[in-house]
């Protein structure tokens, strides 16, 4: 048959067409693929066809029938594994309403929209295939009404708690297993005034259905509102042609018979291979698990920027969705600083006709590429963006979840896949629906949820553009993002002021200067040696260097510089001749430093332990000319032209009077080796102008320093860390101590060296102090100034430095060495996180900017160039290495700039922080990690004293990361440590622990010795791993391995493979999770465990025996008789208290007819753990019931705070189909429901909590003489000493007369520690009990209640329920004695005996 013939869509009719897609969907999915292909062959577009309605019927039309879910649905079910009970994808709205409203109207209405769209009559479930939807026929929906207006509250008060109402409401969690999905909640706050709450989940709804829900509500409303007489007649809404279910099932059916692979063809090639997270300007680094928190920060584009932008789409014939697109990524492009950038959009997903009506999850997200080329217009960019666009279009159906499987990015459950900054535009509706009367008014609640690192949402209204940032608040500060988001308009004038000019020329104009400028100054003196002969003639006899050769004064250290220049003269050598000197710290280097400085040469300072080899190739290299070599050097090079002399020969001279020779400002001071990325050394020649200015510059903020405190040099004389305190104290006038090279890295002599003299300052690297002081204490620091310098410093060791020296004053230090020792300066604060190096020192600059040399705005990651009087002259004989660094500065013509090759951000105040190096960085799984940010965090574990993180390529040449520490800390718990807190491609693949840090001779970190370290204890791990785990820890390998192999198909698994590197994806991670929960014993983890653990070696560590749920459902469940027979148990769920002791009265009146089984506390039995919700508490209860009894009749009952909780459960359980015979409520707490308090979280006062709780439990309380004991302490903060006390005053209460009574019972036979732990976690469940909701239910409730509880709380259960209990029974006992009542027990014994013989006879309870 031709399928030209049987389905052209121009002259088939629509029910022909119908009968077609139905005849395709029915075809299996091999059969499916090849009519596709045919129709395809034959110009048919089957996408076209409509979809049929009643799909689901033709699978099975009973309450209940199961369909598969959508693939949009099934991402969101995903998030739901991941983050189990997270509000993040609700749908919030809220409105007020103005007028005179008919409630029960209102509640008609929603209950037809209800009853219209299956959508809001689903519920999804784990199947033994994944996820499917479940559709009810009927499923009740109450509008909650609470009336405040009768309440005194002031208008201010009144709407602070409707914004704090909205605000809980819009976060409050739904359960995916019980439908509804929707909520709502309506206020009375005046007469005339309602504020109207509705809340959806988003997989059964998305932003176009809320448009559809507002206007079917509006119409029947006032249908309602018509049908007694006051309004006109509607006309009643057409029938739908689908259902969601059916779209569901199509979408599969289609895209599975090759559309789906199609279209896949064309996103792989836009997107390619390589999926990096984008490293945004975050304050804070990535937490393992998103809290989905988020803040908007909302601008405007005025009406003729608005127009501009207009006509500038007008010109591509776009629209102003792409060149707004366009602009968000160019926008990105430079906050990141990257040249490519993948944006998230949504789009409709109602191509299809049918599906413009339904209620629904249609909405799915596009990735769009914005290449950012620098030399490309914006005009280009918008056009590559339009076509882009229009490809996209063509190319919509492919669901986003498919596309992450199909891409296979790196997974981790800290970060969005594929894309991490979202844009929507939408142009604004001008017509408010009107109600039948009301006028409606929306209600802007503070408060936002964040899904995405950053999101721009643009909206059209009228003449202007809103453009709104929302930023996840676990990553941004608002001090951040704000002076960026307010860079956007700006960015959109240029681009729409000159849209052919070069990316490369277009720079975010931020609120601050380009520049970050030090002060300007002239100073006194023009070059250096005139401060220290002016330091001579004032006091010339005063101490100026103490070294190990001894102790001279100023007068003597320049009579020595005198004879040293002499000899030098006498040899030929002058201006800007070099002169190596190869001495260690002595009293004599500084002399002879000196002496070549009188004649106007410069020195070259070499460390005398280095291999001959290399100080000969660096003396050749100087080309210096004579070579000054102290006594004890063991091995002195021989380099043809240079001259050798001994500097005792030097200084043994007759007195000479020497004249300093006229020298001129750019004339070099010293020639500095450092070492180059070939190898080779650069000798970096530092002029005399740009030391003085240095030497100037750091003295003046090394203010309040003592006049008797003397300088102390520890570092090597090779580099010029040194020269901080070196030129520092003799520019002062301050003793210049040098401490021996054997002293500087034994702590204990360092400190004792320190101890022998008045050391006001010294500067050290900060890895080398941070040793010494965790071996000999603060002994080894100076007694006023501090200047650290060389390499990063963090706040660990700041806090070291205030525990034990709060006094000192502390400088960080920052600069290399072509911009003469240090450009930047910090005083460190107690309060500094992370320790900025600062603002640049007087006449220097210092810029960040990005690759095409734009300043970035504060908090944007840059490079640091500096530029002024502190650069270098250049690398000695290199000009073009030279040319390479030092470049001209843009904004200073005739000027250079220093390209430092440094990472840095500007915070709002001009101050500098330090990232790292810029090569530095690498790229892990898609991540652009930090070495030193996951150093940072490896510090900051308990038992880690210090830590360093190197980067290493693996055998595949694959970058990881390898860190190595000292402490107490074992390598697997620090290892577990940062997974719990570091996204996982943060956690160093290997982590060594170490005795010490190796140290080069200048004090920084060894990075090769380092590396050696950790490849040696490497080699031993892997051989020792060889062999594999064994024991209990092997089997569950073995096991994990077995499971993955069946579910990816595989024939091998290795321990150390990852899950979704190997294949796996989130849908195959749920049927991994489904296969071990179903084993024996029963394995449960959640999804994000699996992503977070991703090898089989990682998730059996992780999965330790109290996290592997044991058959009869862990330690939830407690046995609370010893019954034998063999009739479903009866489960009771605990009170507020956490514990079941109370139920056993009844259970031993059990014990020949049934087993009773406690639900216990979480929270009771493990410290740590923390419950978020009555809801997630049911459903964790619910999993550990099935355990122990796999499928109904089940039987619940719940005291007081255990009733809504068991509520829960058989609302659960009855979604899954499975049969409740017996839901018991006993004198149940009944949550806030209609006219009461709205429920935002609890803030009770802890004390009046107290006294409730130790009074109800313990009889022998005295209330009175405890509350006056306590009143002190209301309103403050929980204190646990006044805990602790108050339980111990209660233990040992005495009776009347003076005599103890004794406790008695359960609670009475714990101690004070245990019941002060039940208190907190009794307070921890009030809490959560504050804010929960009861919902409709079908089941049957029993429902027993003490003769003093009030009537309306019955009546309030009875609403919530939206029906009353099949039984209620009144007992003559108080809340606390009626598990205790034999009344109460003999009644229960009944009810369940009877609904048991009930389900016995075969009739349906509820399922």
């Amino acid at each position: 048959m031709s399928l030209v013939n049987s389905a052209n869509v121009a002259n088939v009719p629509k029910a022909d067409d119908s009968a077609l897609m139905r005849r395709f969907l029915a075809l299996p999915v091999d059969k499916r693929r090849v009519f596709q292909s045919r129709a395809r062959e034959q110009g048919v577009d089957l996408g076209s066809l409509p979809i049929p309605g009643g799909l689901r019927d033709g699978r099975d039309g009973r309450d209940g029938a199961d369909a598969p879910l959508s693939y949009a649905q099934q991402r969101l079910w995903v998030v739901e594994q991941l983050h189990p009970g997270t509000g993040a994808y609700n749908i919030p709205a809220a409105v007020r309403l103005k007028g005179t409203l008919n409630v029960v109207a209102l509640s008609q209405a929603f209950a037809v929209i209800v009853a219209r769209h299956e959508a809001l009559r689903t519920s999804f479930h784990e199947g033994p295939n994944g996820a499917v939807q479940r559709v009810h026929d009927d499923v009740p929906f109450t509008v909650d009404y609470e009336d405040w207006q009768g309440d005194g509250t002031a208008v201010a008060d009144r709407d602070a708690r409707v914004q704090a109402c909205a605000r809980a409401e819009a976060v409050r969690p739904f359960a995916l297993d019980v439908a509804p999905l929707m909520r709502a909640r309506l206020i009375r706050v005046a007469a005339d005034e309602h504020v109207l709450l509705l809340t959806l989940h988003h997989i059964v709804a998305d932003a176009w259905s809320m448009t559809r829900l507002v206007e079917e509500c509006t119409r029947g409303y006032a249908q309602f509102i018509g049908t007694g007489g006051a309004g006109t007649h509607v006309a009643p809404l057409p029938a739908l042609p689908v259902q969601y279910a059916d779209y569901a099932i199509w979408q599969r059916g289609w895209l599975e018979a090759g559309e789906l692979e199609r279209q896949l063809t064309y996103w792989r090639a836009q997107l390619g291979d390589d999926h990096p997270v984008l490293p945004l300007p975050t304050d804070r680094p990535r937490p393992a698990v998103p809290s989905g928190r988020g803040a908007t920060y909302v601008m405007d584009a005025d009406a003729a920027l608005t127009t501009r932008l207009r006509e500038l789409a007008r010109t591509h014939e776009t629209t102003l969705y792409t060149v707004l697109l366009a602009a968000y990524g160019v926008w990105l492009g430079r906050i990141a600083g990257v040249r490519s950038v993948c944006v998230g959009v949504p789009v409709a997903g109602r191509a299809k006709l049918e599906t413009e009506p339904l209620i629904g999850f249609f909405v799915n997200t596009q990735v769009m590429r914005v290449p950012l080329d620098p030399k490309a217009s914006f005009d280009r960019l918008v056009a590559t963006m339009r076509a882009r666009a229009i490809e996209a279009q063509a190319h919509a159906d492919v669901p986003f979840d498919k596309l992450v499987e199909a891409l296979q990015p790196a997974r981790d459950a800290s970060v969005n896949a594929l894309f991490q900054a979202k844009f929507n535009h939408e142009i604004a509706r001008d017509a408010v629906p009107e109600m039948a009367g009301l006028r409606i008014e929306p209600l802007v609640v503070a408060g936002q949820s964040s899904h995405f690192d950053l999101s721009l949402d643009t909206l059209e209204r009228g003449d202007t553009l809103q453009i709104a940032l929302t930023y996840a608040t676990d990553l941004f500060d608002a001090t951040t993002v704000e002076p960026l988001a307010r860079a956007f308009p700006r960015l959109l004038a240029q681009l729409a002021q000159a849209p052919d000019d070069r990316l490369a020329d277009i720079a975010l104009h931020a609120d601050v200067p380009v520049t970050t400028d030090g002060e300007r100054h002239v100073w006194e003196t023009r070059d250096w040696m005139q401060t220290w002969a002016s330091r001579v003639a004032q006091q010339g006899d005063a101490l100026a260097v103490e070294g190990g050769d001894g102790a001279w004064s100023r007068r003597t250290l320049d009579a020595h510089a005198d004879r040293v220049a002499q000899a030098l003269a006498t040899r030929g050598i002058g201006a800007e001749d070099r002169v190596a000197l190869l001495m260690p710290r002595s009293a004599s280097w500084v002399a002879a430093m000196l002496g070549v400085w009188k004649l106007g040469a410069a020195h070259v300072p070499l460390h005398p332990t280095q291999p001959s080899a290399r100080l000969a190739q660096l003396i050749a290299a100087s080309g210096a000319k004579a070579l000054i070599v102290a006594p004890d050097v063991a091995s002195v090079p021989h380099v043809d032209g240079c001259v050798t002399l001994a500097v005792a020969d030097l200084l043994a001279g007759d007195e000479v009077r020497f004249v300093n020779r006229s020298v001129h400002p750019a004339q070099a001071a010293y020639v500095i080796y450092t070492s180059g990325s070939t190898g080779q050394p650069k000798g970096v020649v530092v002029s005399r102008a740009a030391l003085h200015n240095y030497v100037q510059g750091v003295t003046s903020r090394l203010h309040d320093f003592p006049e008797d405190a003397g300088m102390a040099m520890v570092s090597t004389v090779a580099a010029d860390l040194g020269h901080t305190v070196l030129f520092g104290a003799l520019a002062m006038g301050r003793p210049l101590h040098l401490m021996p090279q054997e002293d500087a890295f034994d702590a204990g002599r360092f400190a004792e060296w320190m101890r022998a003299r008045r050391i006001g300052a010294t500067k050290i690297v900060p890895s080398h102090l941070k040793g010494l002081m965790l071996a000999a204490g603060p002994d080894v620091l100076p007694n006023d100034w501090l200047i650290v310098g060389g390499e990063a410093a963090d706040a660990e060791l700041l806090t070291l430095l205030h525990t034990h020296r709060p006094s000192l004053r502390v400088l960080n230090h920052y600069g290399p060495t072509e911009t003469t020792v240090g450009v930047l300066t910090h005083r460190a604060a107690s309060n500094d996180a992370l320790l900025p190096v600062g603002l640049p020192l007087p006449n220097v600059s210092a810029y960040v900017l990005d690759d095409d040399l734009n300043a970035v705005p504060p908090g944007v990651g840059g490079e640091l160039y500096i530029g002024g009087a502190a650069l270098a002259r250049g690398y000695l004989g290199e000009p073009g290495k030279t040319a390479e660094r030092f470049v001209p500065d843009p904004w200073r013509p005739g000027a250079r700039m220093y390209r430092t090759g440094d990472r840095v951000k500007r915070r709002a105040d001009g101050e500098i922080v330090y990232l790292g190096r810029a090569d530095d960085q690498v790229k892990i799984r898609g991540y652009r990690v930090e070495p030193g940010e996951v150093a940072h965090a490896l510090r900051a574990l308990d038992g880690v004293q210090d830590a360093v993180v190197l980067v290493e390529r693996d055998a595949r040449g694959q970058p990881q990361l390898l860190g190595g520490y000292t402490g107490e800390l074992t390598e697997a718990d620090a290892k577990a440590a940062l997974t719990s807190a570091l996204p996982s491609a943060w956690v160093p693949s290997r982590l060594v622990r170490l005795a010490a840090l190796p140290l080069t001779a200048n004090g920084k970190v060894d990075r090769r010795a380092l590396l050696a370290a950790m490849s040696t204890d490497r080699s031993a791990g892997e051989a020792k791993a060889q062999a594999g785990p064994s024991g209990e820890i092997g089997a569950l390998e073995a096991r994990i391995a077995d499971v993955w192999k069946t579910v990816l198909k595989t024939e091998q698994v290795g321990r150390d493979a990852n899950f979704f590197e190997i294949g796996g994806d989130s849908i195959l991670a749920l049927q991994v999770i489904a296969r071990l929960k179903r084993g024996t014993p029963p394995l449960k983890i959640s999804l994000r465990e699996l992503m977070q653990h991703g090898t089989v070696a990682r998730l059996a560590a992780a999965l330790t025996p109290s996290e592997t749920a044991p058959s009869t459902g862990g330690d939830l469940l407690v046995r609370l008789n010893a019954s034998k027979s063999s009739a479903p148990a009866l489960f009771c769920v605990h009170p507020a208290v956490g514990t079941v002791f109370d139920y056993r009265p009844l259970a031993q009146a059990l014990a020949d007819e049934r087993p009773v089984i406690g639900i216990q506390s979480r929270m009771l039995i493990d410290p740590a753990w923390s419950d978020t919700s009555l809801d997630e508490m049911a459903g964790r209860y619910v999993d550990a019931v099935r355990t122990a009894q796999p499928s109904g009749p089940y039987h619940l009952l719940g005291w007081s705070l255990g009733g809504p909780i068991a509520m829960a459960m058989a609302e659960r359980l009855r979604a899954s189909g499975q049969t409740v015979a017996f839901l018991g409520l006993a004198d149940t707490f009944v949550p806030a429901q209609q006219g009461d308090a709205p429920p935002v979280a609890s803030s009770r006062d802890w004390t009046g909590d107290l006294l409730d709780y130790l009074v109800t439990i313990l009889p022998q309380v005295d209330a009175g003489t405890l509350r006056a004991s306590l009143a002190p302490h209301a309103g403050k903060p929980l204190d646990e000493g006044v805990l602790a006390a108050a339980v111990d005053a209660a233990l040992t209460m005495q009776g009347q007369g003076g005599t103890p009574v004794a406790a008695t019972g359960d609670y009475a036979s714990l101690g004070r520690d245990e019941l002060a732990h039940m208190f907190r976690v009794t307070a921890h469940l009030r809490a959560l009990a504050d804010v929960h909701r009861l919902r409709p239910t079908v089941v049957p409730v029993h429902a027993w209640w003490i003769e003093r509880r009030a009537s309306d709380d019955r009546e309030r259960l009875s609403r919530a329920m939206a029906a009353a209990p099949v039984y209620e029974g009144t007992v003559a006992s108080s809340h606390m004695q009626l598990p205790r009542t034999k009344a109460w027990i003999d009644d229960v014994a009944r009810a369940v005996r009877e609904v048991s013989e009930v389900s016995t006879l075969g009739v349906s309870v509820a399922a």
